[in-house]
């Protein structure tokens, strides 16, 4: 999973917090224990050591929390703004080019299957009457490839318009059959 800069800091800031709670608890039991018993000073020096861990938290706590008041300040800035402006630019011109080259290559697919449909005509023709078919030459041995990779796409695109569809419908397109007397007294021979 792939955390933001300020989801770390605002990460970071609770764990400042909760880390000063928890010494301010420890702080609180100490202090009582001391209390309790005054002769015993390895219990007063625990109560200042917390003393002094709980002032280095909260100056830890500060930075978190100006480190995500300048983020955010950032993040909400002129040039974060321009930015966005300018993002939002590239993504439409990107929608936009990734509808014509699919269209292109919807295009190209069908003229590919006009072209093979071709080389079979060519080919049975050619061996009825021991001739040669057309000649492909090195850029029509290479399309073969390239339609290859084009009916793969497409197969893709279908599918993940199939799957779209099908994740559209209530219960995401599931229905359960119930077998019907035949299916089940064909199951049992």
């Amino acid at each position: 999973m792939q955390y933001t800069k300020m989801e770390k800091l605002e990460n970071a800031e609770i764990l400042a917090k909760s880390n000063l709670d928890r010494l301010q608890a420890e702080l609180a039991n100490a202090e009582q224990a001391a209390m309790d018993n005054p002769a015993n000073e390895t219990l007063a020096l625990k109560a200042a050591t917390l003393e002094l861990q709980i002032k280095a938290a909260q100056r830890g706590v500060k930075r978190a929390q100006e480190a995500v008041r300048i983020e955010q300040e950032r993040l909400t800035g002129p040039e974060a703004q321009a930015a966005i402006k300018e993002l939002e630019k590239i993504n439409k011109e990107g929608v936009k080019l990734t509808a014509d080259i699919t269209k292109a290559c919807e295009a190209l697919h069908q003229q590919m299957g006009k072209w093979q449909a071709l080389q079979k005509q060519s080919g049975k023709i050619a061996r009825q009457y021991n001739q040669d078919p057309f000649d492909l030459g090195i850029a029509g041995s290479r399309l073969g490839s390239v339609k290859l990779a084009i009916d793969r796409w497409t197969q893709e695109v279908r599918s993940w318009k199939r799957n779209q569809e099908i994740m559209a419908k209530p219960n995401h397109g599931f229905v359960r059959v119930l077998p019907t007397k035949e299916v089940r007294k064909s199951k049992r021979r």
